[in-house]
């Protein structure tokens, strides 16, 4: 019994000794330094990824917030763009039909100060002819054409000279300026006294000259595929089949189709009407050299409106 008891009060004592000696050991190790260094390091690994974590939300915060308010921008001036583009259109319509409006001006302008013109062509050129030889050419040729009208008529040019520089390959034509409309129009209407190659052609603007050849080449081409059609050239309009063509600056646009109902007798729907605008000198200007507008015939029992009209200043052609 008291050997028992001897033994368990020793083995307390050892293991008392034992846990006194691990306090030790851990209270020695504690002071370390590799140990208190890694800690140290840990510590601040922990306090540097709080501290980026922390700092990076602040930086996506204002970098979302940066992003909405240029979103924002970029759609308020696409909204003032498309407003202002809205309004550059809108002026670009205004300003077409300005545009528009002062180009026929200046073409009824030009037809007004070219009315006493006449173009001459096939007339001899050399390189080394004067004004002079010129005019007495000019001359000669007006009193071959006044003779066969009257021998009391004399008729001078105002001015005369060649278009266009010399060029070997080609025969220059020649502007005629008469003193007056009535001489320019006596000269035009017994224009046939002359023979070609020699041609009279009324000083047209290129506007006008530009049109009626989209006009005329319009024209052709449904002659070759054996339709018919009708050209106004004062309108500059060309109809056939219910379509209707219009030149607008330097272009042939299709229109709507007149919605009258079509002539009975005819397979031709009436052309559309039209508000007059220009001058009345159609036929002044085109001359024989115009080619007459082709119409499909018509079964109505009427005679046909006399074609050949009397302009002012102008006469029969």
């Amino acid at each position: 019994m008291d050997t028992s008891v001897k033994r368990n009060s020793f083995e307390d004592m050892n293991s008392d000794d034992s846990a006194d000696e691990e306090k030790e050991v851990q209270e020695e190790e504690l002071p370390e330094l590799p140990e208190k260094e890694a800690l140290f390091l840990k510590a601040m690994r922990l306090s540097m990824k709080t501290l980026l974590k922390s700092e990076l939300r602040n930086e996506l915060k204002g970098v979302k917030q940066s992003v909405t308010n240029l979103k924002v921008a970029v759609e308020s001036s696409s909204t003032t763009n498309n407003q202002r583009f809205d309004k550059i259109e809108s002026e670009n319509v205004v300003l077409r039909s300005k545009v528009s409006q002062l180009q026929r001006e200046n073409e009824s302008l030009q037809v007004e100060l070219r009315e006493k013109n006449l173009i001459l062509c096939g007339i001899n050129d050399s390189e080394n002819e004067s004004e002079a030889q010129l005019y007495k050419t000019i001359c000669e040729l007006f009193k071959k054409i006044t003779i066969c009208v009257s021998s009391d008529i004399i008729i001078r040019p105002d001015k005369v000279y060649r278009i266009n520089k010399f060029s070997p390959d080609r025969i220059r034509n020649v502007k005629v300026k008469f003193v007056t409309l009535s001489d320019r129009d006596t000269i035009f209407r017994n224009r046939d006294k002359i023979r070609p190659p020699i041609t009279f052609k009324p000083d047209i603007p290129f506007t006008i000259r530009r049109d009626h050849a989209i006009l005329m080449r319009k024209q052709t081409e449904l002659q070759q595929e054996g339709e018919r059609c009708t050209v106004d050239m004062k309108s500059r309009q060309l109809t056939y089949n219910g379509r209707i063509f219009n030149v607008i600056d330097g272009k042939l646009n299709e229109e709507a189709a007149s919605e009258e109902p079509i002539a009975k007798g005819t397979s031709n729907p009436p052309p559309a009407k039209r508000a007059r605008t220009g001058r009345k000198k159609t036929d002044y200007f085109l001359g024989q050299d115009a080619q007459p507008s082709i119409a499909k015939p018509s079964t109505s029992t009427n005679p046909p409106a006399a074609t050949n009209q009397t302009f002012k200043g102008i006469g029969n052609q």
